[in-house]
Formats: C-alpha cells, structure tokens, sequence
C-alpha cells in the first residue's frame, strides 16, 4: 500500500540507535563511569561495531529512498499521518551519522552527516507543512 511506504524507513533506526548507543559507552568507559570495561578495548571494538551499524543504516536508508521513489514514480504517494515515518529515522540516521563523523574525523562522513541533516530538515519541514494543510482542509480525518 502506497500509504504505509514512509514506514519502511523505520529500519534505519534501530542500527543507527546502536550506533549512537555504542558511542555513548566508549565515552562512558573512557571517563571511568563503568570500570569493569577497558577503555582502549571498548575504543577499538566500539568503533568497528558504530561503522558496521551505521553502515547498514545508511545502506538501509539508500534502499528506502528506492522504495519511495519507486512509489513516487509508478505509483502514488499520497499524503497520509504515516508520512511522520519519514521524520523520527532520518534523525537517527543524521545523529549516527553526526557520530560517525566525530569518531572517524573523515570529511567525506561530515558531508554526508550534513546532507543527511539537510534532508532531515526539509523531510520534517514538509511533513509538517503537509499535516497542517490536511488538517486544516480535514483530509486528514
């Protein structure tokens, strides 16, 4: 169904959540927080696993903007409450991606954290524009 294609971005949350969390617990062991874990250990593993994790979401997030388009193309895309599906991923997937910059220092991975920022904002922007107009014209009920 053409209505519920925003959910499949959905997927890209819980990699880039694992992502973000991951991080958190490299920043904790390093200050002392959590004792029991090396620091370097958790350092080196930790940032394997946030590159996997955010890897797979950013594949994830390529593979939902095919989907959409595909919609967007073929079908229709029509406005429906579920396009708010669009907002809360790409947020994850932008503070993953903000995370993946800090950690690598690669430029190439600040670009993409400010591209995928950029969308974010314009996703929200529009989901928001559209709710508000199909509200008030009571489409939406």
């Amino acid at each position: 169904m053409p209505r519920l294609a925003p959910t499949f971005f959905i997927g890209i949350v819980p990699p880039a959540i694992l992502a973000i969390d991951i991080h958190k617990l490299i920043v904790a062991s390093q200050s002392g927080v959590l004792r029991w874990i090396d620091a370097q250990t958790m350092k080196s593993i930790g940032f394997v696993a946030i590159l996997i994790n955010w890897g797979f979401a950013f594949w994830w997030f390529v593979l939902s903007l095919i989907i959409v388009a595909h919609y967007i193309r073929n079908i229709q895309l029509p406005y429906a409450l579920s396009w708010w599906a669009f907002t809360f991923p790409f947020g994850a997937l932008s503070i993953a991606s903000g995370v993946v910059a800090k950690v690598t220092g690669c430029n190439i991975c600040q670009v993409l954290f400010l591209l995928v920022l950029a969308i974010y904002l314009g996703i929200w922007s529009i989901v928001t524009y559209k709710t508000i107009g199909n509200t008030l014209s009571g489409k939406v009920f």
